[in-house]
């Protein structure tokens, strides 16, 4: 069975059409999350009533907190799911600041299944800093002999933000090449694109073996073989997968305004680096059970340690882990310039010549 062999039994089956569709799909749905930054769900409630109160609601609102009317029905929400963090802000808020009272002044609730809930607490933190510096520096004001109220401290920082932003932030690449605040939807996209060429390239490597390979040679020669069955089948993947991508993150663009599109060359990239791979996988020993059983644990060791969605690695110290897994060639292709595409023409050639290598190795009696 060739590549060319399968890749028409498996359209026939409509089982390239359904990956190809679920490709299209999945960038679709990660694409109109949009340009939203939001880390996982949140919810708040309290904080009185006050102009400051009112304020610092606003603003956590803004970030993506979801405002409850009372304790009772946060904590119900959380225990629906519906979130897995909570914060309870005191209905005395800004009475305890002024007076200087910082203990305990906020309440959070956690989950079991609550992510990232440091940067929640910061976040809050923060914002509560930023809405009540008056309170706290006056009063260590008044120690140091220095009459400013609260009021007039809050009008020369609201000047002094109003003139100009304090702080200003680039982002670039290790690099050193400029880039920009991304929004969840085209790191979801990313993430899909990452894991479905995996396993679509994976897909029509596992029914390989090489007795099979050898059969084909046996009757056709080395040279038909490869020129006019597997390779043919190969790059008919290939350009078939890529096609789908590009239309996928076309219509991402011009529905969601994501930018996605800015993706397009490094997924080809990414897809070309896979098709070699998917050869050199073919030719491994084990029949296709076994080859199945290798991608579905490559595939699960990919979302767990490659910072598609998260970076766990990361977060435990062993962060070398993730170059060890294909979606890690994703991000190399993003960096840009000759080098990643180098290297997945190099794998590709590679696995080409080794299959040339293997075709014409004489059979054994």
């Amino acid at each position: 069975m060739s590549m060319l062999i399968i890749f028409k039994s498996v359209c026939r089956r409509g089982a390239l059409l359904g990956m190809l569709a679920a490709l299209l799909c999945g960038i679709l749905l990660c694409g109109s999350l949009t340009d939203e930054t939001e880390l996982p769900r949140c919810g708040m409630t309290g904080g009185g009533t006050d102009a400051c109160a009112a304020a610092l609601r606003e603003v956590l609102e803004g970030d993506g907190l979801l405002p409850y009317t009372d304790e009772s029905a946060l904590r119900a929400a959380m225990q629906r799911g519906e979130i897995s963090i909570g914060v309870i802000l005191p209905d005395d808020l800004t009475a305890r600041l002024a007076a200087r009272d910082t203990h305990g002044v906020i309440r959070f609730l956690d989950t079991p299944t609550a992510v990232f809930a440091p940067l929640h607490r910061l976040r809050v933190t923060a914002r509560l800093i930023e809405i009540y510096a008056p309170y706290l520096v006056s009063g260590a004001l008044a120690d140091a002999k220095v009459d400013r109220s609260p009021e007039e401290m809050r009008a020369a920082i609201d000047a002094y933000l109003a003139d100009d932003a304090p702080f200003r932030f680039t982002y670039e690449t290790v690099s050193g090449t400029p880039i920009t605040v991304e929004g969840l939807g085209i790191r979801a996209v990313r993430g899909c694109i990452s894991l479905l060429f995996l396993c679509l390239f994976g897909f029509f490597a596992c029914p390989f073996d090489g007795e099979t390979l050898r059969r084909l040679t046996g009757r056709l020669g080395a040279k038909n073989t490869l020129w006019r069955l597997i390779l043919p089948g190969v790059f008919s993947v290939l350009l078939l997968t890529v096609s789908v991508t590009a239309a996928a993150l076309a219509l991402c663009d011009a529905c969601f305004g994501t930018g996605a599109m800015a993706l397009l060359p490094a997924a080809a990239c990414y897809a070309v680096f896979l098709s070699g791979i998917g050869l050199i996988l073919a030719m491994l020993f084990g029949d296709a059970m076994q080859k199945s059983l290798f991608l579905s644990v490559l595939t699960l060791l990919s979302v767990a340690f490659c910072p598609i969605f998260f970076d766990l690695p990361a977060l435990l110290g062993f962060a070398w882990v993730r170059f060890l897994l294909p979606p890690s060639f994703f991000a190399f292709a993003e960096s840009g310039g000759v080098r990643p595409w180098a290297a997945a023409a190099a794998i590709l050639t590679s696995a080409v010549g080794l299959y040339a290598l293997c075709l014409r190795r004489p059979r054994k009696n």
